[in-house]
């Protein structure tokens, strides 16, 4: 339904319309239920429509916010190694940073110094953080090696 009404609008005026947003929204992810102070997926995968000006119908790679002035003044998006976001500012001490480099996400969040690493392509809802090696099994009270329990193939790309 969405696309139609853009379509609509982008018929009825006589210019590019680009959208966008300034962050997503979670829908229960992670414990949240709104937006706030999270890169998690449902926090920084944002939707961005604009008219084809790179021939393709949809970009495979991510994109940052910061590379929407080149896509308007420019009508050029260029594919980058790495795609950051963060919370808060920098002196706050809740805040969290985001590194992402092709399917691989790694978080630091800077209140208890912890770090998380996700391949997006394997576990897109990021419940699998590949740097824990002790997984607690909380219902046998027992832990877990991650490798024994989980059949994922690209520890080496992981950097394990």
């Amino acid at each position: 339904m969405f696309d139609e009404l853009v379509g609509l609008i982008n018929k009825k005026i006589d210019a590019d319309l680009i959208i966008s947003a300034d962050h997503g929204h979670m829908k229960g992810e992670k414990g949240a239920i709104t937006y706030g102070f999270d890169v998690y997926q449902g926090q920084v995968h944002i939707p961005l429509i604009t008219p084809n000006y790179i021939n393709h119908k949809v970009v495979e790679y991510p994109v940052g916010q910061n590379q929407l002035k080149s896509l308007i003044l420019y009508k050029t998006l260029e594919r980058k190694d790495f795609v950051y976001s963060d919370t808060q500012y920098y002196g706050q001490p809740y805040r969290k940073l985001m590194i992402v480099k092709d399917n691989y996400k790694y978080i630091f969040n800077k209140v208890d110094k912890s770090e998380e690493l996700y391949d997006l392509s394997f576990d897109y809802e990021e419940n699998i953080n590949l740097l824990i090696d002790n997984w607690p099994d909380l219902n046998r009270q027992r832990h877990y090696n991650l490798e024994e329990v989980i059949s994922y193939l690209n520890w080496d790309k992981a950097g394990r």
